[in-house]
């Protein structure tokens, strides 16, 4: 995965995951299993892709504890 500047290209993404509360364990294994994401734009696909995550997740738990009452 030699970048002709890699600093550069890889620092956002991880810097980013870290702002989220990734811990540098956490953005290795990430890159470890997909390491695809490290090619993506992070504007155009990584931010995106972690928003919809987000709240995918905060609709099913909000659903599931709307079924629990």
């Amino acid at each position: 995965m030699l970048l002709s500047d890699p600093v550069k290209t890889m620092s956002p993404k991880v810097e980013f995951f870290q702002s989220k509360g990734a811990s540098s364990s956490d953005v290795a294994a990430i890159l470890k299993v997909s390491p695809w994401i490290f090619h993506r734009s992070l504007k155009n696909c990584i931010i995106p892709y972690y928003d919809f995550l987000k709240g995918y997740h905060h609709y099913i738990y909000k659903t599931l504890s709307q079924h629990d009452s």
